[in-house]
């Protein structure tokens, strides 16, 4: 595509969820392009594929027989969701948006849908992010319990509206690799959402050895506006309690 720059190169995660893969769960082949624009020592993500098996289309426990998605966007051309296995008769692409947060109801917070991994531990090692969701995002949200799944499905579920933010925090001196968010987070932004990562900075593709820049620690993803502003503040309001104790 016209001006993706002079260096460009994919990044292909085979078997994104290889917990949720040999346990019969969710699970993604994750490809994504990144390419500098204009300014060399800055990439992005152009062009984001999940190819997610086990995933139905309609929702992520229906039973309606149609698993296996593969969502695709492209930077400034929008987010789509289209049926794994094509053919006469298969249904056409969708184009994804975020959900619209509701306001705040007068009798209560507004409800928010949260998304964790599976395995809450190593997604959120020093527990800020449930810490924000039991008390520091109330009495402004009433979060539900989290929908738990393994790889970047977390993404494309935020973009077809399914949840509302997931974060993923781990160790301060952990960096995240690209291929494990490359793909995902333009699905998201592309359908309206925010990404971030867990300090509120712009995600930097441009590390050494498959890694996110240094300048990046964690991952916050959300519907965007208000929603992601005030999750931001409640996680850093959250470690700061933790670092005093």
């Amino acid at each position: 595509r016209h001006g993706v720059g002079e260096r460009a190169f994919w990044v292909l995660d085979p078997v994104d969820g290889t917990d949720g893969y040999v346990s019969d769960g969710q699970y993604c082949v994750a490809l994504a392009l990144i390419a500098s624009t204009g300014d060399a020592s800055h990439a992005v993500v152009e062009v984001g594929i999940l190819g997610c098996p086990r995933l139905p289309s309609g929702h992520l426990n229906g039973d309606d027989g149609s698993a296996g998605c593969v969502f695709v966007a492209a930077r400034g051309l929008g987010c789509y969701q289209l049926p794994l296995f094509g053919g006469d008769g298969a249904p056409a692409g969708v184009r994804l948006r975020v959900r619209e947060m509701p306001s705040a109801p007068s009798d209560g917070g507004v409800s928010l849908r949260p998304c964790a991994g599976e395995n809450a531990r190593r997604s959120d090692e020093r527990g800020a992010f449930g810490r924000a969701l039991r008390s520091q995002l109330r009495p402004k949200y009433d979060p539900s319990p989290p929908i738990r799944v393994t790889s970047q499905v977390k993404y494309a579920l935020l973009a077809r509206s399914e949840c509302d933010v997931f974060a993923k925090l781990p160790h301060e001196d952990y960096r995240e690799y690209m291929w494990d968010h490359a793909a995902g987070s333009l699905l998201v932004e592309e359908a309206g959402g925010k990404v971030t990562d867990g300090k509120g900075r712009k995600l930097e593709f441009d590390g050494e050895d498959g890694k996110m820049n240094s300048s990046n620690w964690g991952i916050v993803a959300s519907c965007g506006g208000e929603v992601h502003e005030d999750v931001a503040v409640a996680i850093d309001n959250a470690l700061g309690e933790s670092e005093k104790k």
